[in-house]
């Protein structure tokens, strides 16, 4: 004989696998709302560690900033105090050049036909005006100025007569290139 079962159970397996899904549905969607609530919690976590970070290293920063200021006040004085070492060593050295500057001067003067009136010195020349016995003493006082060691240079800036006591004299005026590290 043949039975015939007439209750709806497929319906009813459906509807149970319906409600099943729904269930797990909801259950991925609660775990998925879980999961997305965890992510964002972590990621404020790490975004309030990142911004004490950044306050820490900008403190940090700040520190650094006034001690290169202090190491670049320290680089100055350091360089000025150089620049200062340097004069006083450059001045040490050539001390003496002046004086025996004057001293070989004053071997270089024709005796009794050269007489120096004034000197003036600058940082590149040495202007010297004096007084001469005639056009010859005046070419021999600059010979003898073109071979010292402290001199490039010798050039006759003037040259006139004047009459000095009832003496005539020729009156000159020299341009004398001095050598660098004088």
């Amino acid at each position: 004989m043949i039975k015939v079962n007439l209750l709806p159970y497929r319906e009813k397996k459906k509807e149970v696998q319906s409600k099943n899904q729904v269930v797990i549905l909801g259950i991925l969607g609660a775990a998925f709302a879980v999961l997305l609530v965890g992510f964002h919690v972590v990621t404020v976590m790490r975004l309030s560690d990142l911004e004490n970070e950044v306050q820490g290293t900008q403190q940090r920063l700040q520190q650094l900033k006034s001690s290169i200021g202090d190491i670049n006040q320290y680089k100055k004085a350091k360089e000025i105090l150089e620049k200062r070492l340097q004069i006083i060593s450059y001045l040490e050295k050539n001390r003496f050049a002046k004086v025996y500057f004057l001293d070989e001067l004053t071997a270089m003067v024709p005796a009794n036909q050269v007489w120096v009136k004034s000197m003036k010195e600058t940082e590149a020349d040495v202007k010297i005006d004096g007084f001469a016995r005639d056009n010859v003493a005046i070419a021999k006082f600059m010979r003898n100025l073109e071979k010292s060691k402290h001199l490039t240079t010798v050039d006759l800036v003037s040259s006139k007569q004047t009459e000095i006591a009832g003496n005539k004299l020729k009156q000159f005026t020299l341009s004398c290139g001095l050598k660098k590290g004088f």
